[in-house]
This record gives C-alpha cells, structure tokens and sequence, in this order.
C-alpha cells in the first residue's frame, strides 16, 4: 500500500496501476477480500485522479455494494473509505444532487464511529467541509440569504478545523502534512 501511494503521490498512475492489476490477479488477493476491496479503492482513486470518473465510480459503487462483507476483517473501514471517495469523486460535478453526497457522507461516518483512524476522520471531514463549500456557493450572494451562506461558511470551517486536529493524530507524516495543508487552505480561503 504504501508503494501505491508513493506511486500515485507522484504521478505515476500507469505504474500504480500496473501494481494493482498484478497484486488484484495474484492468489494472495483472492484469499484476502479485504486487500481486494483496498485495491479497487487504491485504483479508483489513481483512475480519480486522472479523471477518468467513469472507471472510480464503478471501482468504488462495486465496493459499496460487495456481498462479501461477512468475509471482512475490517468492513466497515473499507466501506467508509469507498463511501468518502464516492463523495470527493463527485465533489466538483454538477450532476448530483448535494443531499446524496451528504447521505454518503453520513454513512462513512456511521461506519468510522468506533474505529480511530485518524487518516480516514480527516479525509471525512475534508470531505464534509468540501460540500458545505458547495452548498455555499448554490446559495444566493444577496442580503436576504446571508444567514444560510454564513450558516454554511461555519460548518465548511468548522470541518476544516476538524480535519487539521484529526491528521496531527496520524502516525504517517505524509498524511500529517498533506491533510494539514489542504485543510489550512481552504480554511485560509474562507
């Protein structure tokens, strides 16, 4: 794992993929649904990333709705993660609806309750502060509606805040440093 994400930190899709598709075909993957599960998110991430949105989105619904879970070691982990990705996937499209996006958001974080995951909790509430940015911006830039749009401004910060605490408590300092970035930025830009 930690090789995909170097892989993929750095560009570097058509390796990542590559690896994936070998490690996903290899014996060991069959035996262990849950390196499986982490795979596919692994490649609908990098398929992400290159914005082929078509290829993460199968990747990531496949996991969703995968009828092994009784299999799992850590279920609700992989699922959160899948639901989250989802999310971000669709973050800057316009063809879906905000409140679906929110529903999946609520269910990773159903799912991440008694886990603690530092890494996945930032990447949620990145996630949530994300759409509360965009339901700011569907959100009239007038006098009458300056209560919602500031209502949304808080929560979005709010999570941003959250996403800052939660990756300081991340062993990885990649993530530690990547997360607190990102989430100082937006914070910034609000």
């Amino acid at each position: 794992m930690e090789q995909l994400v170097h892989l993929q930190d750095n560009g570097q899709f058509e390796k990542h993929d590559r690896l994936v598709s070998t490690h996903l075909k290899g014996s060991t993957c069959r035996e262990n649904t849950d390196m499986e599960l982490a795979l596919k998110i692994e490649r609908g991430v990098a398929f992400s990333y290159q914005k082929e949105f078509k290829q993460s989105k199968r990747l990531f619904i496949s996991v969703i709705n995968t009828d092994t879970v009784s299999q799992l070691i850590n279920p609700n982990i992989l699922l959160a993660r899948a639901c989250y990705r989802l999310v971000q996937d669709y973050r800057y499209r316009n063809n879906m609806k905000l409140s679906v996006l929110f529903h999946f958001l609520e269910k990773s974080e159903y799912l991440l309750q008694n886990h603690k995951s530092p890494g996945d909790w930032s990447e949620l509430y990145y996630n949530y502060g994300s759409l509360w940015l965009a339901y700011m911006s569907t959100i009239p830039d007038d006098e009458r509606h300056a209560q919602a749009r500031n209502d949304a401004r808080r929560k979005a910060r709010c999570y941003f805040e959250k996403t800052i605490e939660c990756c300081k408590k991340d062993p990885r300092l990649r993530v530690q440093i990547k997360l607190q970035i990102y989430g100082h930025l937006r914070v910034a830009a609000l």
